[in-house]
């Protein structure tokens, strides 16, 4: 018994000391959620949250979650800091968008069965590593980690308490980042019992060890020359800073502790630089010193510039000796505006004159100067668009072209032949004044050609009316309709007409209409060039002859009245509806009734009748409207 429960004791012991090696300290305890309601972070069901940390520019669905049967209202999230993260309802859930590197405090509050709560949520807004590749590295032993970057911009919660120390040196994988921390994770095993394998931990206190270093592998360079040379540490968030470096001939090149070299001899030789931390890190650069050879001039080739305005070219510079060490030069004109002048020695001749361009040398201010004269193109002709039409009114800028074009003087003059129809002023833009046509000409100053095109000036109507607007026709009988336009003397027009019921009534190009059966029609009658546009209502009523319909009021009635139309069956009245809007049937009487009694006459009642003869089913126009006062 005593042997078993001695084996027990070591093997209790024996896993004590393993698990040392990841936590020793007490792990942090979990927010305490009381009565009321949790923050739920979604893809993590089943757990309330008070930290959360994930990759910076994205978006992550939270909500407020009740505890036991408590009924949630007036539910409000804000965030401390809406650069970092914002906040935002998305129906029945919050929304929250990363947007930069950092920590924010997201607060709810809300009342839980009337009583007020208020719950916080740490979002540490993290950046991803190196293209998101795993970085391998290690804690140091003694190091505190956290569930959260606690101690950042002030911001506080319970779940960012410590979460444990590590006794020694742990591997990890280092992913993310945010700010002074790294967020690790272990590749086996969790922080303890808190069930968690990832944590937040200073970046002073996680090494990341060199895996190389990256060098140019060759040098050029001239005997007194100095410089500085630049190896790359291939890791990324490595805290090895120690490199040492080493010249393999102390005659050519010399070299010190930061990396400082100075071709001291010619030759070659190979400078290696070394990891403190780790030896088998290195790279070499190979050296080779040339003796140093001075500059003794420069020139421009050609010697001599004799150009046309709008040529463009090269000149070529050289350094002599042609294996001068030092080539540097710079290269300029006296009139910029004159001669525009790159440094690789391209240019264009901007306007006729004289100027100069200079080559000086960097080493010993050697110059080199060579004269340039720009010569003026004579112009020889000049083109001009083709004729044009015009609006009354409108102005357009005329298209014309300078023959040769890289000519020097592209100055021309303008003028009309006819004003009063065409106008054009010294910018070639010419304006439609009245109906006519004119000749518009363009002049060259240098060598006085000509050109000209003409210019047709039209006058659209800007409106249009039907004279006499019929409101009834006779059903088979014909009618033209006359408009008039505005203004009148219109150059240009396209009328147009149509009819809303072709069954009812036709019209021709003309204007003129024809009455095909009774019913109502819209003619209306348009300019196609400019849109404007006039219509009537007219109706169609058979030869019945239109009644004449008048009222006599006395003190409670009223009566309307009307003559007999010939033919007539019936005599149908029609009263205005407001709510329908139109005119609607209201009796129908014999064609020996001429009156119609209206008891309790409402004033403003509208009415109408007309005529109906029955055996060819035959309704008349309807009379003028009678309006009750």
């Amino acid at each position: 018994m005593e042997k078993k429960i001695e084996r027990l004791v070591r093997l209790f012991l024996i896993l004590a000391a393993a698990a040392g090696c990841f936590i020793t300290a007490e792990t942090a305890k979990a927010e305490k959620i009381g009565k009321g309601a949790r923050i739920i972070v979604y893809g993590q069901p089943g757990r309330s949250r008070s930290h959360m940390g994930a990759e910076k520019l994205g978006y992550t669905e939270f909500t407020a979650e009740p505890t036991k049967d408590a009924v949630l209202t007036d539910i409000e999230f804000t965030t401390s800091d809406s650069s970092v993260c914002s906040v935002e309802k998305k129906g029945d859930y919050w929304l929250t968008h990363r947007k930069k590197e950092g920590t924010a405090l997201i607060t709810m509050t809300c009342e839980a069965d009337g009583e007020p709560v208020t719950r916080t949520l740490l979002v540490s807004s993290l950046s991803h590593m190196d293209g998101g590749k795993e970085i391998m590295g290690y804690i140091k032993k003694n190091t505190t980690v956290y569930y959260g970057a606690s101690d950042q911009e002030g911001i506080t919660s319970k779940d960012t308490e410590v979460k444990g120390q590590i006794s020694s040196d742990t591997e990890v994988v280092v992913a993310y980042q945010c700010k002074d921390f790294y967020r690790v994770e272990l590749k086996n095993g969790t922080f303890g019992d808190s069930g968690e394998y990832w944590a937040y931990v200073r970046k002073s206190r996680v090494v990341v060890p060199l895996t190389g270093i990256r060098m140019e592998k060759e040098k050029t360079c001239f005997e007194g020359e100095t410089g500085t040379l630049t190896p790359v540490r291939e890791s990324y968030v490595t805290t090895d800073t120690g490199l040492n470096y080493q010249s393999s001939n102390t005659n050519v090149v010399t070299v010190d502790a930061k990396g400082n070299f100075r071709a001291a001899g010619t030759g070659t030789a190979v400078i290696t630089v070394t990891s403190v931390q780790k030896p088998a890190c290195r790279a070499k650069c190979r050296v080779t010193v040339k003796p140093y050879i001075p500059v003794t001039g420069i020139r421009i080739l050609p010697a001599e510039l004799d150009i046309k305005d709008g040529t463009r070219g090269k000149i070529e510079v050289q350094v002599l000796p042609e294996d001068a060490s030092r080539k540097e030069y710079t290269l300029g004109t006296a009139d910029d505006a004159m001669l525009s002048l790159q440094q690789d020695g391209q240019y264009k001749a901007e306007k006729p004159g004289e100027t100069t361009v200079t080559a000086t040398t960097e080493e010993g201010g050697f110059q080199a100067v060579c004269p340039v004269t720009i010569r003026p193109v004579a112009a020889t002709g000049v083109r001009l668009q083709s004729d044009a039409e015009l609006d009354t009114g409108e102005s357009r800028q005329l298209v014309w072209s300078m023959l040769p074009g890289n000519a020097s003087n592209k100055k021309v003059t303008w003028f009309s032949q006819n004003p009063l129809v065409a106008a054009v002023d010294q910018k070639g833009i010419v304006t439609g004044c009245r109906p006519g046509t004119a000749t518009i000409r363009v002049r060259t100053v240098d060598g006085g050609f000509t050109a000209a095109c003409q210019i047709r000036v039209e006058q659209y109507p800007s409106d249009i009316r039907l004279t006499d607007k019929p409101d009834h026709l006779t059903l088979g009988k014909s009618v033209t309709l006359k408009t008039e336009l505005e203004p009148t003397a219109v150059t240009k027009k396209k009328l147009v007409w149509r009819t809303s019921k072709k069954s009812v009534i036709t019209v021709t190009d003309t204007g003129r209409i024809t009455a095909k059966k009774t019913g109502e029609a819209r003619i209306m009658v348009y300019d196609r060039y400019t849109g404007v546009f006039d219509f009537c209502m007219i109706e169609v009523g058979a030869d019945l002859g239109r009644p004449k319909l008048k009222v006599k009021k006395k003190k409670k009635t009223c009566r309307l009245t009307w003559k007999k139309v010939k033919r007539a069956t019936n005599y149908v009245i029609y009263r205005y509806d407001k709510k329908k809007g139109k005119f609607v049937r209201k009796k129908s009487v014999g064609r020996h009734t001429l009156s119609y009694r209206i008891s309790s006459p409402v004033k403003g009642s509208r009415f109408k009748i007309r005529a109906y003869y029955k055996p060819g089913k035959e309704y008349s126009c309807f009379s003028d409207e009678i309006r009750i006062r």
